[in-house]
């Protein structure tokens, strides 16, 4: 079912843009002294291999399976199905692997599945006098089905349902929580998108204390340039423990080679893609 949107839907939809804009940019100071070691820090950081490399800034230009992940919305713009599999090699044998597929739909929901998974590397456990103890790893994994509905040619809405489960030694615990986001395109080439991430959860708990993924909002603008080949867009998100972050970047295709380059919490970022006749398509990024 389809609903039209006047001048007046996009300028709320403006105003609400700027309110999380204006929140993010007033958020305590003292917030942004924290980072690193909370709880879902890993899937904040995540992006996939064409995010990476636009520094990413993808709220606005989810159009990948995966990118459902920060903009649940972005999953009715896909033009075809699509299974994206991804993996990151990070520090300490560390890795993420996922796997993502959409479904997308011009009339009923667009359906997506989105499977991501961090696997450690072996980690020394030692006593208080220093002494080693043998070792241990720890294991994240995060299942999430992500529902889209356009609302019309311009705008749509999107949910998603995720797992969180976590391991550490014999210790284990999952959670269930919520995304919500929205996409709309304002002008030929200008498009937003907002986002906001673990609404009410996961909460997971290991031993005796619970431990919640922070609410995570985020919002940013894309602008396709040339005739679809070129594309800049730029986001800032906001949550407990790092504060605001801003992220940035810029992609240009060349025939069936796309070159990127980003700004990614506080690095700089860079990556490619080839498209192949077929279909396929790999993409690379770094940061």
């Amino acid at each position: 079912m389809f609903f039209s949107i006047n001048r007046n839907d996009i300028k709320l939809a403006l105003v609400a843009l700027a309110a999380i804009f204006t929140s993010l940019a007033t958020a305590p100071a003292a917030a942004q002294e924290a980072n690193d070691g909370l709880p879902g820090e890993w899937l904040s950081r995540y992006a996939s291999p064409r995010a990476v490399g636009l520094g990413g800034a993808s709220v606005a230009i989810a159009d990948e399976a995966q990118a459902s992940l920060w903009n649940p919305a972005g999953l009715s713009w896909l033009r075809r199905n699509e299974l994206q599999v991804t993996s990151v090699r990070l520090f300490d044998d560390t890795a993420i692997n996922g796997l993502a597929f959409a479904r997308p739909s011009s009339s009923m929901p667009s359906l997506g599945l989105n499977i991501l998974n961090l696997k450690s590397g072996e980690f020394e456990r030692t006593n208080d006098l220093n002494e080693s103890l043998g070792t241990f790893d720890e294991g994240d994994l995060v299942m999430s089905l992500t529902v889209a509905q356009a609302l019309s040619p311009d705008w749509s809405l999107g949910a998603n349902l995720k797992l969180a489960r976590q391991s550490v030694e014999d210790f284990s615990g999952s959670g269930f929580g919520f995304d919500l986001g929205v996409m709309g395109r304002l002008t030929d080439g200008l498009m937003i998108g907002a986002s906001a991430l673990n609404l009410g959860g996961p909460t997971i708990t290991l031993r005796e204390k619970d431990e919640s993924y922070a609410t995570e909002l985020r919002g940013g603008l894309a602008y396709t340039m040339l005739e679809g080949r070129s594309v800049t867009t730029a986001e800032v998100g906001h949550r407990d423990g790092p504060g605001v972050q801003p992220r940035v970047g810029t992609e240009f295709w060349i025939q069936s080679l796309a070159l990127r380059v980003g700004y990614y919490i506080d690095n700089v970022a860079a990556g490619f893609s080839y498209r192949f006749r077929n279909g396929l398509q790999f993409d690379y990024g770094m940061a």
